[in-house]
């Protein structure tokens, strides 16, 4: 007591010691062990761990409790770091000491456990900074165990330590520390949750409140990092995603695994940026194997279903492996394109002696892919048919590492068929046949030796369509094709266009050499838009300038497409029967529907006609004779015929006559021929009257006609104008041009520099359009081919009715 009054702190604490009778040792009275506690705090704080060892061995007999000990171990947490202990004569004054070594020692590696350290650890992402503080703790831990062996816990450590078979527990203030020989690991159990530290790693293990599911993270030194959760408390089967995050090389046998499906992926897409770490281990883990897993292998080796997805950093690529059974059972390569998703896949088998796979495949499951039968998927948004599945069993070259050889491709979807030939390795098809849906002959043959016809897979389903059941009529279709999305194909090319382009028009089809196609013209989807269009049908190129030229006028008359330019002097205008489609945005198939018959741009919707509604594209060559009903000119009821590639030799024609102009004697008819020209004259007695004619080069003719040799010749007083020249002339039957006169100065003047005779100038009509066009015009092709007489009798076996009602 007076050593204490003095200031001798050991005096002080074997007093106390003394004050306790042995009988209560195994349990003092907290009256007397609080005097006890405070000499040996002051101890601690002033000479650390070693002070204490003069008050053995009487304080080694006392039974400490469990909270003295926490208040002792925080104490000795902070207290000056001490020598390593001598070898004491008492074997348990020596491990009570040195345990009290440890604690001091690694204070820091106890602190780490704690939640906060932990989690801060886990979530940084770096390597454990205190990964040196817990090797030595860990190895002091396992020296004091060994220590252990055979002898009994000192009385004054039983309240905190635990001795067992594999290792020790230690009670400390909020946790109780268990450290483990054969796993080689430290770990804090905190309440429901574990935070554990390993040589290769750290991790954590809480539980969610009120009993929710096991939340697991560990992260490994190697830069691997897992995170997941079980799918119920007390399930060791942990749902979880598995990445790295170090930027070091991954080990070999994983990139041997993922090289296969970027081999594949590299074959099929050019431009693809693929990056080693980027990718993700996903699905269903054995707890129990990540929590033992020394880095990235042991627990990929854990994972035991899911899929391991590689991502690129463009064009949407991802290549998956699939996971049963804890091995790798396929591979998945899919990109995702503008209108179009592409997906291809091959097995892996077993390997019975993983030693013998080829150098460069060896990965620690033990599978080999099977690259003789990669199976391909692509979807593509092909309007109006919306997304066509394509699938097939594709070629690979070994030696090459590429797809090719001869295979299958089979479409389905609103549109069925087979593709049958060499397949390249960016799904081009230089040559091979296309079957149509239950077919065994081919619908068309390619077989270009020199491959310079190739076919993108998304002209097939257009190909199909116009070789089908809904072609009225036959067709020998050249199989060729033309690529080029910028540029109309030459003059005289005859084949399949595919995917002309011009703004948000797109026209995928078939051009003759005379320039009638089929085909489909589709507009992308504009922002702001839910919907499309496209156009199915007959089109026909015209030159452009004939746009200037005015409608006829039908009341009914829906001018919903007018054209869509080629070149400087040519467009594309629908021409013939046209199914219009409303798309809609995501999917591009059909929402709603309306057919027309359109005439050089200018359409007219119908809700009748004698024909099957199967029926999309008349055949480039057939005569089609189409009579309208139901349709006005001045709110005046009007009998339209329409005749497309006549076969007469002319153009195709229209003419609009009363509904029951076969009973009248006078009426009024309207002509228009597809190269522009414009006529309008009246009916009295079968003689025309009041005509008015003009011609695409630019002529006008108002007088009368008469029929002679199949043609409509101009025949008594008549007016022409051409280029501001305006004449009134009488026209024989010759062609002869008499009493030619002037109707204006400019006239005249052209008509004196030029005139034979000036009192009665006479002038043959060939002679005439030569002179006043200074040689550009011609009589024969400019104007007299346009004045055809049109036999609709001739057309009237062929005909097709069509009706706004």
């Amino acid at each position: 007591m007076l050593g204490w009054l003095n200031g001798d702190d050991l005096a002080s604490l074997k007093f106390w010691i003394e004050r306790i009778p042995e009988t209560h040792h195994n349990a003092p009275p907290e009256k007397l062990m609080k005097p006890v506690m405070q000499a040996i705090l002051q101890i601690i704080k002033t000479q650390g761990a070693d002070g204490l060892k003069p008050a053995f061995p009487g304080l080694g007999k006392l039974r400490i409790s469990l909270a003295n000990w926490h208040t002792l171990a925080h104490a000795l947490g902070n207290a000056p770091a001490n020598r390593a202990p001598q070898t004491a004569a008492n074997p348990s004054e020596n491990l009570t000491v040195e345990f009290m070594h440890i604690l001091t020692r690694q204070s820091a590696a106890i602190s780490a456990m704690a939640p906060k350290g932990i989690s801060t650890a886990l979530a940084s992402g770096k390597p454990m900074q205190t990964q040196r503080l817990y090797q030595e703790f860990h190895q002091h831990l396992m020296r004091y165990l060994t220590a252990l062996d055979g002898q009994k816990t000192p009385p004054i450590l039983r309240n905190i330590l635990t001795v067992k078979s594999d290792g020790i527990d230690i009670a400390l203030s909020g946790m109780v520390l268990a450290v483990s020989r054969e796993q080689g690991s430290v770990t804090a159990n905190i309440g429901t949750s574990k935070y554990w530290i390993t040589e290769h790693g750290r991790g954590a293990v809480t539980q969610q409140p009120r009993h929710g599911p096991n939340v697991f993270q560990v992260h490994w030194h190697d830069g691997s990092f897992f995170t997941g959760q079980s799918s119920t408390p007390g399930n060791f089967n942990v749902d979880g995603v598995l990445t790295r995050i170090s930027r070091e090389p991954l080990p070999a046998g994983f990139t041997n695994l993922l090289n296969t499906g970027r081999s594949l992926c590299l074959s099929k897409f050019t431009g693809l940026a693929l990056e080693e770490q980027s990718w993700t281990a996903k699905g269903i883990f054995s707890g129990k194997q990540v929590l033992k897993a020394n880095g990235l292998i042991d627990a990929l080796l854990a994972m035991k279903q899911g899929v391991i997805v590689d991502q690129a950093l463009n064009h949407e690529l991802r290549i998956e492996h699939e996971i049963k059974d804890g091995k790798p059972v396929s591979c998945t390569v899919s990109v995702v394109e503008q209108h179009r998703h592409t997906e291809m896949k091959f097995p892996y088998r077993q390997v019975s002696d993983p030693a013998k796979l080829q150098a460069g495949l060896n990965n620690p499951w033990g599978v080999a892919p099977v690259m003789s039968k990669v199976e391909s998927l692509q979807q593509i948004n092909c309007p109006p048919f919306g997304i066509i599945d394509f699938s097939t069993t594709l070629p690979w070259n070994e030696e090459t590492q590429t797809l090719q050889g001869m295979g299958e491709i089979r479409g389905s979807g609103l549109i069925k068929f087979k593709w049958a030939g060499h397949l390249t390795p960016k799904g081009l098809f230089p040559d091979g046949s296309l079957y149509l849906e239950k077919q065994k002959t081919p619908a068309i043959v390619f077989n270009d030796e020199k491959r310079s016809s190739n076919i993108p897979v998304s002209l097939l389903p257009v190909m199909a369509d116009l070789l089908g059941h809904r072609l009225n009529g036959s067709y020998p279709f050249s199989p060729v094709v033309w690529h080029d999305p910028d540029r109309w194909p030459i003059p005289g090319f005859e084949g399949f266009v595919n995917q002309y382009t011009y703004r948000n028009l797109v026209f995928s089809g078939y051009l003759t050499s005379t320039g009638r196609a089929i085909g489909i013209l589709s507009e992308t989807t504009e922002p702001g838009r839910d919907h499309s269009s496209a156009w199915a049908g007959a089109f026909y190129v015209r030159p452009r300038s004939l746009l200037d030229y005015r409608p006829v006028g039908i009341d009914q008359q829906e001018e919903h497409l007018a054209c869509v330019p080629l070149s400087a002097n040519e467009v594309l205008t629908p021409h013939g029967i046209v199914r219009e489609y409303l798309l809609t945005k995501e999917s591009q198939k059909p929402c709603a529907r309306v057919d027309r018959v359109y005439f050089c741009g200018e359409g007219l919707s119908f809700r009748q006609i004698t024909q099957s509604p199967e029926l999309t594209y008349d055949s480039p060559n057939q005569t089609r004779y189409l009579v309208g009903l139901d349709y006005a000119l001045d709110q005046k009821p009007k009998h339209l015929d329409i005749v497309f590639n006549p076969g007469d030799g002319g153009n195709d024609f229209l003419v609009v006559r009363p509904l029951d102009f076969d009973k009248q004697s006078n009426y009024q008819e309207l002509y228009r021929d597809s190269l522009g020209t414009s006529a309008s004259w009246l009916v009295v007695n079968r003689e025309y009257r009041m005509v008015n004619i003009q011609f695409p080069s630019g002529v006008e003719y108002s007088g009368k006609i008469e029929k002679q040799d199949n043609f409509y010749r101009p025949r008594g007083s008549g007016k022409i104008i051409f280029g501001g020249l305006s004449f009134t002339a009488d026209f024989e039957h010759n062609g002869t041009i008499r009493d030619l006169k002037a109707t204006n100065s400019a006239s005249a003047d052209w008509l004196a520099a030029n005139a034979q005779s000036t009192n009665n100038p006479t002038f043959t009509l060939k002679d005439w359009v030569k002179l006043i066009s200074d040689g550009r015009l011609d009589w024969q092709n400019d104007l007299l081919a346009h004045l055809q007489v049109r036999n609709l009798g001739s057309f009237k076996n062929k005909s097709t009715v069509f009706s706004r009602r």
